[in-house]
């Protein structure tokens, strides 16, 4: 939005007639179609989690219900690994991470805008067939893909279209997470880099996006139902264990973002000849899915939607809470290098979850308070963004815990910035 000022001020010094109504109607104008493309990101974001959520049901209660078959998640994963795979084939490998869409506007100022409808389903379709992963990398990618498109239509310049690109996919982030602060910040904030903070215009502009489609989102939810649903962690202990116990649970984490990313390297050296081939890997990683869902159904699917069963059934569960976890950290790069792609942040808060309630079992110790600093610091780790994921984690837990969420946070960050440098 500096442009706009910018060029008006070069007309003024120009002697050219009217620049003051540009300084004050082109910025007016951009948060006008800034708060409209909100609002369609609140409707598409709404739309997506309810054909997602209507295609679970079908697919996962409806159709075993009336069928009764055998090896059911076995079949059914399998199906998809196929349908997936020829999709993936004809269209691409698509969606893209969150951090490659990021990487790509941030670089090139622009995503790409062509078949729209096909990142729609390519976001779609691994999601309702059970696959590891969340939402968020898809409907970024949607998302910002419409920005472009917009920007172009409109005639905007490039730093234009990436302004109005970045906001797209802050409101997007904001309306899947309903955490307005993390869409902001999951924006600016860079991977291990200090925040950089835009002009205030620009803040106020962002921040009307998010909100105009939360407004959408929340509407439409009124009326329609869908959306995501997170369990909350209203009552947690902070005694004098859970505080001895805050290092160990930390390290904890650390070995398990640690484990996630050998894990995703070796699954990437393993996919990487693979890649002429599309369908057979995600055929593989169907009947993998498939398998996990007859032993260990808790591993598939984001996890967003199981977290009532786990906190009904871990007391019960034991040690297989530790192997629930590490399946789910392979599930989810499995998903992701082969074919299944999606989101890794909902599922990585359940693989830490899950771990935490291990140590619970073990330990006595508060089951919340463990999972506040395992999920936050696995997470952390992961995206190397500690002030947007300790307040992204204030969906799951109290504002109280705020510099509990926080020192987790930036350990997971910090963990991650000495690995890269060490490797």
């Amino acid at each position: 939005m500096g442009s706009y000022m910018n060029d008006a001020c070069n007309a003024r010094a120009a002697g050219l007639q009217g620049p003051q109504k540009s300084c004050l109607n082109k910025p007016m104008m951009f948060a006008c179609i800034a708060i409209m493309l909100g609002a369609v990101s609140g409707a598409i974001v709404w739309l997506f989690l309810k054909a997602s959520s209507a295609g679970m049901f079908l697919l996962w209660e409806a159709l075993p219900a009336r069928l009764e078959i055998a090896y059911y998640p076995l079949l059914l994963c399998t199906a998809g690994g196929i349908l997936i795979g020829l999709w993936r084939r004809r269209f691409g490998d698509y969606p893209q991470d969150l951090s490659e869409v990021m990487e790509t506007v941030k670089t090139k100022g622009r995503y790409d805008s062509r078949r729209v409808y096909a990142l729609f389903f390519s976001a779609l379709l691994p999601i309702m067939f059970g696959g590891s992963i969340g939402p968020e990398a898809g409907l970024t990618g949607i998302i910002a893909a419409l920005c472009t498109w917009a920007g172009d239509r409109l005639k905007y310049s490039l730093k234009e279209t990436k302004e109005l690109t970045q906001i797209g996919i802050s409101a997007s982030l904001g309306v899947v997470f309903t955490a307005p602060l993390f869409g902001f910040l999951g924006q600016i904030e860079g991977e291990g880099e200090d925040l950089s903070f835009p002009g205030r215009t620009k803040v106020i502009v962002y921040f009307c996006a998010i909100l105009s489609g939360l407004g959408i989102y929340y509407l439409l939810g009124s009326f329609f139902g869908g959306g995501l649903h997170f369990e909350r962690f209203d009552a947690i202990n902070t005694g004098r264990n859970e505080i001895i116990w805050f290092i160990p649970l930390a390290l904890l984490g650390v070995l398990a973002a640690f484990s996630y990313n050998i894990i995703g390297r070796l699954l990437g050296i393993i996919a990487k000849p693979l890649q002429r081939f599309p369908v057979a890997p995600a055929v593989l990683t169907g009947i993998l899915l498939g398998l996990c869902g007859m032993f260990f159904p808790l591993v598939m699917f984001s996890g967003e939607a199981k977290m009532a069963e786990l906190n009904a059934a871990w007391p019960a569960m034991g040690a297989s809470l530790f192997a629930i976890a590490f399946l789910k950290l392979i599930a989810i790069n499995l998903c992701i290098q082969m074919g299944w792609r999606g989101g890794n942040v909902i599922p990585l808060i359940f693989a830490g979850i899950c771990l935490a309630y291990g140590v619970s079992a073990i330990a006595g110790i508060d089951s919340a308070f463990a999972s506040a600093v395992v999920s936050t610091v696995i997470c952390a780790a992961i995206t190397r963004k500690p002030i947007a994921v300790a307040l992204l984690m204030l969906i799951f837990f109290p504002a109280r815990c705020i510099v509990l969420l926080i020192a987790s946070a930036f350990i997971g960050a910090g963990f991650a910035k000495l690995l890269r440098r060490t490797l």
